[in-house]
């Protein structure tokens, strides 16, 4: 093997400049020659490097710091590519670049390693391999670790060099335990939030937090995302129940808050209605919800205070006047009719100074009132206006004052608790009645009704009549048998003769006997006909689930044991009837006497009902007929034999037809005890054929 070989004697100098690389190499020749030596003085920048040695078996060469000795260079042709591959070697040997973190931090000839804290590091020399070992090892820690455990969301595989991974869904939060310090959960994106990324944004898509809230009166609610009450906060909730009295309500457990009407006022009874939608408003400085869209119980005007002096709550007051777009008033009295017939309501506002704006009640419950002591107010007491400006009483006024009705009293109260329903009603004076014409009356002028106009006139005795009254002297003037007339100059007795054979007169106990054993209409062992006999009978059809009553009269009291009647059109199949009989009380039914129990109305068939026992004392009763078939049933004469017609208050003639009675709806079922539970309607037309036995 050849390579080019330079003596101890000859020197080669390589001057590198920052930018420039001069070298000058001074030797007239070189030649080939076997291993042979030679000496290299190297100038880096303005450190100097003695004696080192160039392995030439390295892709890259390596540079070792020695003193003189050989140097074995890489073979080449000519002297030129000797310099090349020289310089390329003591360029691979200059300073060593330092970087953090890929940052350059510096260029220099040596590297220092530094122990840290717990740090120890240990660095052997090692020439044989051409190297430096440099061990760094953890010192005074406790042993370094043993182990990698997790909680929370993190699970750990275990061990020292553990598998650590998270069970975080996609789409969801973390952030810290508010129970566990140093543990972390996930939390759920809620309603109307977006999660995209790492980004959380609201949605703002014009809809509005809600929840439904349930309970009656303490109601609560759960909203996703509010963890506390702040001024102006706004939820929209839909009550599942209406409230009775003042309410409360509580979000997630936050604690029940008041809730107050919009006016400020605490709600009452009513303001919630089931199943009503509201807009509440928190309000810090009430420690509560205002209330938009409670039940329309108030009715509120907005007004001036016509005054000189301040008004206040509870007080009365009538139109004065408008300003612009309010009403102008003042307090109300009632001994004038321009101070009370126009009372519009009371004050609402704590108070309204005088020329300033405030709020009237017209109509709803006004509370916080200190005007019903106990003493003298009791729940439900009436309420009028009073007869100095301003006020009100329990005492009922009468003329000359004039009659003005705020309200009533919804609690009596020796506080401030007092409530009152404001709900004004003017009385009215006799000339201001719509169907009165007594504007201007004359001295002794009486009230008359007139016919052709239908309305109520004053005038005097003698227009009314049509002729001056005049006192002459009057008589009585009596025909037999009536005796005892005379003139008005003195009291007279009218008195009437009894009858005998040839004179009329008044009929005696006696002669009453005599005509109360006749024979009557209703005999025993025949079927009575409800309708005046000698007439034809009327069909009629008969609706399902409506009842209907007639009278009937009877001279003496009877034991019906049998009804019946007659149906001549069938109904639904599996329809039913029912007959029966009640009690008269002032020209109406009253109380049962006989219920026939079932029969069918799906047959054309006689219908007789056995086994019955209902006495009918002597006067009026009413017959009643119902059934349950979704078609009219139709009813006719009964086919039976013995019949009598029974002396009854139908029409002259007999005929079923136009006949006045009752009717009215009833879900058919046994006839009530009573009909006190009716509606019942008086008409005039035909009614059912119902007969009796007795």
């Amino acid at each position: 093997m050849s390579t080019w070989s330079i003596t101890e004697s000859d020197v080669l100098t390589i001057t590198l400049n920052y930018g420039d690389l001069e070298y000058a190499i001074r030797k007239s020749d070189m030649y080939y020659e076997s291993y042979e030596s030679y000496t290299i003085l190297a100038t880096f920048n303005k450190f100097v490097y003695n004696k080192f040695v160039v392995n030439p078996r390295d892709i890259v060469p390596t540079c070792y710091m020695l003193d003189w000795k050989d140097c074995t260079f890489p073979i080449a042709t000519d002297r030129d590519d000797l310099l090349e591959q020289l310089i390329k070697m003591l360029q691979s040997g200059s300073d060593t670049k330092v970087q953090k973190n890929g940052v350059d931090v510096g260029q220099e000839p040596t590297l220092n390693f530094i122990e840290g804290t717990n740090i120890t590091i240990t660095a052997v020399d090692d020439p044989t391999n051409n190297k430096v070992d440099v061990t760094i090892a953890a010192s005074g820690g406790g042993g370094g670790v043993t182990a990698v455990t997790a909680t929370g969301l993190l699970t750990s595989s275990g061990g020292t060099t553990p598998d650590i991974s998270s069970s975080v869904d996609k789409g969801k939060l973390v952030g810290r335990n508010s129970v566990t310090a140093g543990i972390m959960e996930e939390i759920t994106v809620g309603s109307g939030l977006t999660l995209s990324g790492t980004t959380l944004s609201a949605n703002v898509s014009g809809s509005i937090t809600k929840g439904t809230a349930a309970g009656t009166d303490t109601y609560t609610t759960t909203i996703t995302g509010v963890i506390g009450y702040a001024d102006g906060d706004c939820y929209l909730i839909r009550f599942i129940n209406g409230n009775t009295t003042s309410a409360t309500i509580d979000i997630n457990g936050l604690g029940a808050v008041a809730l107050y009407r919009n006016n400020d006022g605490a709600l009452i009874g009513g303001d919630i209605v089931n199943g009503a939608e509201m807009l509440l408003v928190y309000n810090a400085t009430l420690v509560g919800f205002q209330c938009i869209g409670t039940a329309p119980n108030t009715l509120l005007a907005y007004v001036t205070n016509a005054e000189s002096i301040t008004i206040n709550k509870g007080q009365p007051v009538y139109v004065f006047g408008g300003q612009g777009d309010r009403i102008k008033v003042k307090l109300a009295y009632n001994t004038t009719d321009g101070t009370s017939a126009q009372t519009i309501g009371v004050v609402q506002s704590t108070s309204i100074g005088a020329n300033q704006k405030g709020l009237v009640i017209v109509q709803g419950q006004l509370d916080g009132l200190t005007l019903f002591p106990t003493a003298t107010w009791a729940d439900g007491d009436y309420i009028y206006l009073g007869a100095t400006a301003g006020t009100i009483t329990n005492v009922k006024p009468y003329a000359p004052n004039h009659l003005v009705y705020l309200g009533y009293v919804t609690t009596a109260s020796n506080g401030a608790a007092g409530r009152m329903y404001v709900k004004v009603q003017n009385g009215y004076e006799l000339k201001e009645l719509h169907d009165v014409q007594a504007q201007s009356p004359a001295d002794r002028n009486t009230l008359y009704f007139d016919s052709a106009v239908t309305q109520w006139k004053t005038a005097s005795i003698a227009t009314i009549l049509g002729y001056t009254p005049v006192s002459p002297a009057l008589l009585i003037n009596t025909t037999a048998p009536l005796t005892g007339g005379g003139s008005l100059s003195s009291d007279r007795t009218l008195a009437i003769t009894q009858a005998t054979t040839s004179t009329n007169g008044y009929l005696s106990s006696t002669d009453w006997t005599t005509f109360n054993s006749k024979p009557n209409y209703v005999t025993a062992g025949y079927w009575n006909l409800g309708v005046q006999g000698g007439g034809s009978l009327s069909t009629i059809s008969l609706p399902g689930n409506i009842i209907k009553f007639y009278k009937i009269y009877i001279a003496n009291a009877i034991t019906v044991t049998r009804l019946g009647c007659n149906v001549t059109n069938a109904g639904t199949a599996g329809s039913r009837g029912r007959l029966g009989i009640y009690s008269d009380v002032n020209g109406y039914p009253s109380a049962l006497i006989l219920d026939s129990g079932e029969f069918t109305c799906d047959s054309i068939a006689g219908k007789t009902l056995t086994g019955l026992s209902g006495t009918l004392p002597a006067g009026v009763a009413w017959l009643c007929s119902v059934n349950n078939s979704v078609a009219n049933v139709t009813f006719s004469s009964h086919p039976v034999s013995n019949l009598y017609p029974l002396a009854s208050l139908a029409p002259a003639g007999g005929n079923n037809a136009n006949y006045t009675h009752y009717s009215g709806t009833f879900t058919y079922a046994a006839l009530p005890a009573n009909t006190s539970a009716l509606t019942l309607s008086l008409l005039t037309t035909t009614v059912p054929a119902v007969y009796f036995y007795s």
